[in-house]
């Protein structure tokens, strides 16, 4: 593990990145004429997906402007054909593979002296590398959408029926941990299970409008949520937005079982205990990515790593329940509605 470490900082620091290199993992003209590459063959197999096809018209209409959050991460095919290049891969990693927007993390039952051991050649290496003037990423303001918005996207499918339909929203700042549990809680109360109103209204009924419901939130410094309905039948997007938006009034107004929702809460307790017991290398490892992304020279994020475990406890008494409460409609319509 210690060797691994120290290999690990060369390839991230010193890459040959030679132009062969590039040809072959990246996008090359092969001997048939036709385009070729690792990078190129993957995104060839994914890019006109459903799902990849989806997540791009949403991210396309969250961002307002130009920004790393709407690019491909793999890169687009017609880019890595036409615009892609060695050299571009070469600034790219000068710019941003600098020691500053590193943090290395390491888990697991090690010997601290072996690791500094193992690393400082690496480290004495990188001292003697003159990088230029730093700009750290992923802090320069982000706009987001501001009115409503909806479009439709076509992908290729075997079956007419297997439509999806997604609606994005802007959720509290991601600092604000407490407020995203609360969303995140109120979304598992809605489409969870059996007895969730969204199921209740989109699914157990005599022409279901859809097969499956999930959600999921993007950790930005505005956080983005989402929620997706699958198996929906071309006669049914529009429906739909409509039944989504009188369930969540009526639930949000009036209806709510308040049993159910303390125990979602538990749940979460539970399951953030459970999960930090058995897998903390990946809980706290998220914690503090997030951190060196977002948190600053403070390191503002890392205490939301106590309010993903024992912190949540305080919440039962009626603290996340009480911040649902606060959650209205209104405030969800300003977002995106992908039609597919």
């Amino acid at each position: 593990a210690v060797v691994s470490t120290q290999s690990t900082g060369d390839h991230i620091f010193f890459p040959t990145l030679a132009d062969q290199a590039f040809k072959t993992e990246v996008h090359h003209i092969n001997g048939a004429g036709d385009d070729a590459g690792v990078v190129y063959c993957e995104m060839q197999a994914r890019e006109n997906n459903a799902e990849s096809r989806e997540e791009h018209a949403v991210q396309d209409a969250v961002f307002a402007n130009a920004c790393g959050y709407k690019c491909e991460t793999g890169g687009l095919m017609a880019n890595l054909r036409d615009s892609c290049s060695n050299k571009k891969v070469r600034d790219y990693h000068k710019r941003f593979y600098r020691p500053e927007n590193l943090d290395v993390i390491i888990s697991g039952q090690i010997n601290v002296q072996e690791i500094f051991d193992a690393i400082r050649s690496v480290d004495e290496r990188v001292a003697k590398v003159d990088y230029s003037s730093y700009s750290k990423p992923w802090t320069a303001d982000v706009e987001l959408f501001s009115s409503y918005k909806t479009s439709e996207v076509l992908f290729p499918a075997k079956e007419k029926d297997n439509g999806r339909v997604s609606m994005s929203w802007k959720g509290p700042p991601l600092m604000d941990s407490r407020a995203c549990l609360a969303h995140d809680t109120l979304w598992d109360y809605l489409s969870e299970t059996s007895a969730s109103p969204l199921v209740k209204a989109l699914i157990d009924i005599p022409e279901p409008c859809c097969s499956s419901i999930s959600f999921y939130s993007d950790e930005y410094p505005t956080t983005i949520f989402h929620v997706k309905f699958k198996g929906v039948k071309p006669d049914m997007h529009a429906r739909i937005k409509t039944i989504v938006m009188e369930t969540l009034q009526e639930t949000l107004q009036s209806s709510m079982d308040m049993e159910r929702l303390r125990n979602q809460v538990k749940n979460v307790i539970c399951n953030s205990a459970d999960k930090l017991e058995n897998d903390p290398s990946e809980g706290l490892a998220s914690a503090v990515i997030l951190d060196h992304l977002y948190g600053g020279e403070d390191h503002s994020y890392l205490p939301r790593v106590h309010d993903g475990a024992g912190g949540h406890r305080e919440e039962t008494s009626g603290g996340t329940t009480g911040k649902i409460r606060k959650i209205k409609v209104g405030r969800m319509r300003k977002r995106s509605c992908r039609l597919h």
